[in-house]
This record gives structure tokens, C-alpha cells and sequence, in this order.
């Protein structure tokens, strides 16, 4: 093939000429390559550390695990760079704790699933009538119970039950299917209660050493082998404030307490000593809307419990059911094993206890068919303080409790009353 490279060149273009390139140019070529190259690698470390990097101030602090996690459900906020450590040093800290221990406080209240060499309530369940040794965090939330008098874990078939049919996707509810309104699933309902009532019919004994033992009648397993019962015991909707005591004490343990963890379902924990001022907004359901009515203002290690008899946000989907006529199926059950809610909302609190002994102390008050505000009062002997609604009146038992942007708009108007 004959080569077109030596033929004519077409008009206007001229021949290559030949240039010649001293050891000297190219020597200088060399250092300059060498010198943007610096440059480039330095300005590529300077922006890679930018962004590996954490300024001091506020952060949240995200669970950083590609297993099972609780930390979708809680908001950890943080003030890093506060101490001797960095605020980059500081935040790796803290999330590698975070990170393990909302990893490990998710196995343990799962009761759905199984994991090796884990106890939980889901091996506890399955392993009725054996000796099982639970981690130190498990035993405690269920010495606590105990020491309540409360029965409350024992309706985890109820739970279940409820889940099904009314919180879950795909639920099996209907307008009908009502334990006010039909007989026959209140009678369901309440065989059920019962047996979960009936320490004969089940109990979990505890054994020291964090060994624990489920132990349930026969009349009881066979009744649910009939009816498809697995779950025998259940934390449900208390299951996040016993996990956030874990986490804040977690935190406080290993010295990080500039901050507060809060979960979507009103369970808050303060772990700073100090004198910042921290803020809980303070909602109210009235009527078809949802007003945030006030914002409380506090100091400390506070512990904060909110309950409402109305869902407020995606996550609470799966423990409310709002039906057509716009009444709701709310996640509290009495002992007859029917849904109830004594006031829209409660917020309560306490600078001495844990989220978990708040929670059990005020439930009794709270799942009634009226609510007691003399009841609410009388537990500020044990440090609890509270907050509840009478109409547009923002009622609270703490002479000291700071209160600001109270509602006032479009005619309706919030106002507060203390309540001795």
C-alpha cells in the first residue's frame, strides 16, 4: 500500500518541522512537572482531609454498622470538640461506641429473629421452660418489671395480635374489626389478657446471675399452639426506652455527655451535667390538628417520656391505626385487652431516673379510661414531674419548669396552669 503520510499536504497546512530539545530544557521541564505534581497532591490531601475532618460544634452522630441497627430509630446530637480530644478524634469515638451499641441493643429486644451466641427475646420465646443466661442489659429491663408489679411483658401475644391486624403492612384490619364494636374479637381479646395477666400461666423467673427461666403452663401452650401464639413475651412500644437508657449510659460511662439522644417515639435522654440549656417541643392534638403548643426548656440529665394516643410521623404507622371515622388504635392495652388512652397527651419526666422507671410509673395512669391528674401529681414524690392538657390549658406540676412560645394564632390561643 503506497504511504500517503510523505504525499502533498492540503492547502494551508504547513510540514512538521523537526525541533530539537536540550538536556537542559528537558531537565527543567522535569522540576516544573515535579512542582505542579506537589501541588496537585497537596491541594488533592488538603480536600480529602476536609472532608475526613470535623469542625467543632454540633454534629449528629450516625450509627456507622452494616448489620442489624436500632439507630434508625433515635437522633443522637453532640457538641464535638467540647474537651481535650479534636473534634475529628472525638467524633470517631463516639460513633464507633454508637454504632456497637445500637448494633448490640437491637439483638437483644428482637424478637423476630435469632442470632448466634445471642439471648434474646426472640431465643427466650422459642426456649420456654429452659434455662437461658441473657446478656447483663436484658436482665436489668426485666428486673425492673419485676420490681413494678407490672405484667406488662407478658402480653407480647397481644402485641402480636394487634400488629397483625391493625399496624402492620398488609394488615388484616378493618372498620369492623373493633374490640368496642364486636363482640367476638373482645372476647378473643380478653381470653388472651388473661392468660397474660396470670402469673400461673406464665412467667418469666428470674434466677440470678442473668439467668432467666420462661416458664408456661400447659393449659396455656396448648391453647397457643391452638391459636398460632409464638410470642410469649414482648417489650413492644416500651422497647425504646429501655434502649435508650442503654445507649445514654453507654455514652456517660465512657465520659461523652455533651448531648442528647431522642427516639421517634417520645423517649428523650439528656446527658449533659452542665449548664447548657436544651428545648423539647410540646405537641397537643386538638381536634384534627396537631399544634406545637410550647417548647420546654431544661438543664441536666433529664430523662423525658412523651405519650400520645396519636401517631406523628412515618415510623408511628407501625404501632397506630387510624380508621375512617378517624379514631385511633393506639399501641397501649389495658388488662382486658382493649386499646386505651386516659388524655391525648402526657410528657413527663425526671432529672434522678431512667426513661424505663418513668415510663412504667406513669403507664397505669395513662392506660385508663379517665385520666387522674391527682395520680400524675402524686409521683413527684418519687422526682417525676409532668405536663398534660385540659383543652387549650398546658397544665404541669413543676413550679420550675421553663416554658416559652406558647401557641397563640389564627384563634387559637395556648395558656399554662401550674397544679400543685
Amino acid at each position: 500500500m503506497k504511504d500517503r503520510s510523505k504525499g502533498r499536504l492540503p492547502n494551508g497546512v504547513k510540514p512538521i518541522q523537526r525541533i530539537e530539545v536540550s538536556d537542559q530544557n528537558v531537565k527543567k521541564r522535569v522540576i516544573a512537572m515535579i512542582i505542579f505534581l506537589a501541588i496537585g497532591v497537596t491541594a488533592l490531601g488538603f480536600f480529602v482531609n476536609s472532608l475526613l475532618s470535623t469542625e467543632p460544634g454540633w454534629a449528629q452522630i450516625e450509627v456507622n454498622t452494616t448489620g442489624v441497627s436500632c439507630g434508625e430509630d433515635f437522633i443522637f446530637n453532640y457538641y464535638l470538640g467540647g474537651g481535650e480530644e479534636s473534634a475529628t478524634n472525638e467524633k470517631k469515638q463516639i460513633t464507633a461506641l454508637y454504632s456497637a451499641a445500637a448494633a448490640k441493643a437491637y439483638k437483644l429486644f428482637d424478637r423476630y429473629t435469632g442470632y448466634d451466641g445471642v439471648s434474646n427475646i426472640y431465643y427466650i420465646n422459642t426456649h420456654v421452660g429452659e434455662t437461658v443466661k441473657v446478656d447483663k442489659v436484658l436482665y436489668e429491663a426485666f428486673e425492673l418489671l419485676e420490681a413494678k408489679g407490672s405484667r406488662y411483658l407478658y402480653f407480647g401475644s397481644l402485641y402480636a395480635e394487634y400488629i397483625n391486624m391493625y399496624f402492620s403492612e398488609g394488615s388484616l384490619s378493618s372498620e369492623d374489626m373493633d374490640p368496642y364494636t364486636d363482640p367476638e374479637f373482645k372476647a378473643i381479646f380478653a381470653e388472651m389478657a388473661a392468660y397474660a395477666c396470670d402469673p400461673e400461666s406464665i412467667k418469666l423467673e428470674l434466677l440470678g446471675d442473668n439467668n432467666v427461666r420462661l416458664n408456661v403452663s400447659e393449659k396455656y401452650l396448648s391453647y397457643a399452639e391452638e391459636n398460632g401464639i409464638e410470642v410469649f413475651i414482648d417489650f413492644f412500644r416500651a422497647k425504646n426506652a429501655f434502649i435508650i437508657d442503654y445507649l445514654a449510659d453507654t455514652m456517660i460511662e465512657n465520659g461523652f455527655t455533651r448531648g442528647s439522644i431522642s427516639s421517634y417515639d417520645g423517649y428523650v435522654r439528656n446527658l449533659d451535667s452542665g449548664d447548657g440549656e436544651y428545648s423539647l417541643n410540646l405537641f397537643d392534638k386538638n381536634g384534627e390538628y396537631i399544634y406545637n403548643t410550647a417548647v420546654m426548656t431544661y438543664k441536666g440529665r433529664r430523662a423525658i417520656v412523651s405519650l400520645r394516643s396519636y401517631p406523628m410521623g412515618e415510623k408511628d404507622s407501625y404501632d397506630f391505626h387510624t380508621k375512617l371515622d378517624g379514631n385511633v388504635i393506639t399501641p397501649y392495652i389495658d388488662e382486658s385487652g382493649l386499646y386505651k388512652a386516659a388524655t391525648d397527651n402526657i410528657v413527663s419526666y425526671s432529672d434522678t431516673l431512667g426513661c424505663a422507671e418513668v415510663l412504667f410509673e406513669v403507664l397505669p395512669i395513662y392506660i385508663a379510661d379517665d385520666f387522674e391528674a391527682n395520680g400524675i401529681c402524686d409521683l413527684k414524690d418519687k422526682g417525676i414531674y409532668s405536663i398534660w392538657f385540659e383543652g387549650t390549658t398546658l397544665c404541669h406540676n413543676d413550679e420550675g419548669v421553663g416554658l416559652k412560645d406558647l401557641y397563640d394564632n389564627e384563634g387559637v390561643k395556648y395558656t399554662s396552669r401550674y397544679v400543685d
